[in-house]
């Protein structure tokens, strides 16, 4: 059963996650955005990750944010 995991980790600048993104050639959306989970659910964040051949999302977000 797939489900939206949260992970926490200490990043200050959002500069840097989408900085990454570039170098590793992927493409993402910034903003308020929605991301795409599993049966059609989705949730919120600042920068959603599109997956390649899939209709999963990977989205970050601020804490607090929720």
């Amino acid at each position: 059963m797939s489900h939206f995991t949260k992970v926490k980790t200490k990043m200050t600048d959002a500069s840097y996650i989408k900085k990454a993104l570039d170098d590793l050639g992927l493409k993402y959306d910034a903003g308020n955005v929605r991301i795409r989970g599993w049966q059609g659910g989705s949730d919120h964040a600042e920068i959603c990750v599109k997956v390649p051949n899939s209709n999963h999302d990977i989205g970050f977000r601020r804490a607090g944010d929720a």
